[in-house]
């Protein structure tokens, strides 16, 4: 092979016979030495670590054997494609600044970096990367030993840096629970199943007490039992609304979650950008940092460095439903593939937990979820949802008369455009009759019941109200 860079050059000597294609083994002319020479100077020149090779790039670009060594500052969103590593050999560097958007390394064919088909480089952040001459590796993100942010991790405020709400699937006010089926569907709290011709089952499972995998010693996780039907729009998928697509918007954030399964089998991951209903909002933005997660049979941690689109030139709708959604994929026909990163279709059991998504590269810390007290956690799941038991609505009143009974919201629920979902059940009467709901707003429920004979009358009642987004 011709010696056209340094990094061709061969550290036995006798195995330097030329110098860019030009002979200079034994025997040669002897002008081909001092064009050896000139050669020799050329390429150092070029590839040597002394040069500070630095441009600006706003598009896509393919890092070549020359780059070596150089430093290229991207001002826009770019996908960098390496040359194969065979090609650019052992030893070479090239670092990628990311300076106004995200950037995406793609190696050759099915070679890879850090282990992965490929690496995105979040806006305001930098990596080297270096060649093996069969793979590539960088620097992004090391750090040998796993760190706890203590001011904020430690502190009063740690516990809300992670935006899921109920990542550990233990507030179960709406159901511990589901059976099979298809389409949308609650879970527990802040949690939603969806999917179309294969079915999902959902159950809250307890960890064994002192578990350390996941961390922090966690009392439940969720179960689904997929039953796949095949059909290229068949599907079976579990969602997290976070409210406000606004939230972290144009942010760079790690999804950590701990997950196995009853083989191994793959999941789909990605973020969901949704806009909402009422007037005229943008369409929605999917696919967002999709990924496929292999799975185990036993519990391991996934994290998930993702760049989140700005919404700068959106439209969100009118209803104040809008946010964005985490979904998990766990069977997907064709339709999906670009979504669901190809998982394809399969059944089984697929077990989830300790989920969170936080504002920065949290890859080496050792616990980004930063759990909340149950307290906390049930005060944020009741801005979505709430149920109450044995309330009363009594009052003393002539025969056919109307008598009111009304319960404050604690805490208030969520504002929009609509009201809440009001749903009463479980009713039983005392000299009254006709118990239905009279009004209602996100602050508190007002019911009335007809006195049936002059005198005290009264219903008893159990009361939801919904608010989901």
């Amino acid at each position: 092979m011709a010696k056209n860079t340094f990094l061709d050059w061969d550290t036995t000597a006798n195995n330097n016979t030329d110098v860019g294609g030009i002979n200079i083994a034994e025997n040669c002319p002897p002008s081909n030495i001092n064009n050896g020479m000139r050669e020799t100077m050329a390429q150092l020149r070029a590839g040597v670590d002394g040069k500070v090779v630095y441009a600006a790039k706003a598009g896509n670009y393919t890092a070549l054997a020359v780059d070596n060594n150089a430093v290229h500052r991207y001002t826009a969103t770019a996908t960098v494609t390496l040359t194969a590593a065979a090609t650019l050999g052992a030893n070479w560097h090239y670092t990628v600044i990311a300076d106004g958007a995200a950037v995406t390394i793609d190696p050759n064919g099915a070679e890879t970096i850090d282990g992965a088909a490929t690496l995105v480089i979040p806006d305001g952040y930098s990596a080297t990367i270096i060649c093996s001459g069969a793979a590539f590796f960088t620097d992004f993100g090391i750090n040998h030993t796993p760190t706890d942010i203590i001011s904020i991790n430690g502190g009063p405020i740690g516990a809300f840096r992670n935006r899921v709400i109920n990542g550990d699937f233990e507030v179960a006010k709406r159901a511990t629970s589901t059976p099979a089926g298809t389409g949308f569907k609650y879970l527990t709290d802040r949690w939603a199943r969806v999917g179309a011709g294969s079915t999902t089952a959902y159950a809250q499972q307890e960890f064994a007490a002192g578990v350390t995998m996941p961390p922090g010693n966690p009392r439940y996780y969720g179960r689904f039992t997929v039953v796949s039907v095949a059909g290229a729009t068949n599907y079976a998928a579990i969602y997290h609304a976070m409210e406000d697509v606004r939230t972290l918007s144009g942010k760079t954030v790690t999804v950590t979650f701990y997950a196995k399964a009853d083989a191994s089998k793959n999941i789909g991951f990605e973020l969901y950008q949704w806009f909402g209903l009422g007037g005229s909002p943008s369409s929605a933005v999917t696919g967002i940092g999709a990924q496929q997660c292999a799975l185990t049979t036993s519990w391991q941690r996934f994290d998930i460095l993702v760049a989140v689109p700005s919404i700068s030139g959106k439209t969100r709708g009118t209803d104040n439903n809008d946010h964005l959604e985490l979904v998990f994929w766990f069977d997907a026909g064709s339709t999906f593939a670009s979504r669901a990163s190809s998982i394809g279709q399969q059944s089984g059991t697929f077990d989830i937990a300790h989920v969170s998504i936080v504002e920065g590269d949290a890859r080496q810390e050792t616990d980004p979820f930063s759990a909340r007290n149950y307290i906390q956690e049930e005060q944020l799941c009741r801005r979505y949802f709430q149920s109450y038991t044995d309330l009363i609505a009594a009052g003393y009143a002539a025969a056919g008369v109307q008598v009111f009974g009304e319960f404050p919201l604690s805490p208030p629920m969520r504002e929009g455009n609509a009201t809440p979902v009001f749903t009463l059940s479980g009713i039983s009467y005392t000299n009254a009759s006709a118990l239905s709901l009279n009004n209602g707003s996100y602050q508190r429920a007002r019911v009335t019941t007809v006195v049936t004979a002059a005198g005290l009358g009264y219903a008893r009642y159990n009361l939801s109200a919904d608010f989901e987004i």
